[in-house]
C-alpha cells in the first residue's frame, strides 16, 4: 500500500471514531427523554384509570340504591331494623 492509502485509511478511522464519540451525548439525552416520556405516559394511564373509577363511584352514589348501599356500609339501618348477624 502506498502512503496516500494509509493516510486516507487513518482519516476514515479518525472520522468514524470522532463521530461515535460525539454522538454519545445526544443518545444519552434521547434515552433520558424517552424514559421521562414513558414515566409520564404511565402516570397518565394511572390517572385515567383513577378517573374512571371515580366516575363509576359518582354514578353509583347518584342512585337511590347506591346511596342505600353506602349508608349500610357506614353502619346505618332503617328504623326498627335489627343488625344482621
Amino acid at each position: 500500500m502506498n502512503k496516500g492509502a494509509w493516510i486516507n485509511g487513518l482519516i476514515v478511522v479518525v472520522a468514524v471514531s470522532a463521530g461515535i464519540a460525539l454522538s454519545r451525548k445526544p443518545w444519552q439525552v434521547y434515552h433520558e427523554q424517552r424514559r421521562a416520556a414513558d414515566e409520564q405516559l404511565a402516570e397518565m394511564h394511572r390517572s385515567e384509570k383513577n378517573l374512571e373509577t371515580l366516575v363509576r363511584k359518582d354514578a353509583r352514589v347518584k342512585t337511590s340504591i347506591g346511596r342505600e348501599e353506602l349508608a349500610r356500609e357506614a353502619g346505618y339501618r332503617k328504623p326498627g331494623e335489627l343488625p344482621a348477624k
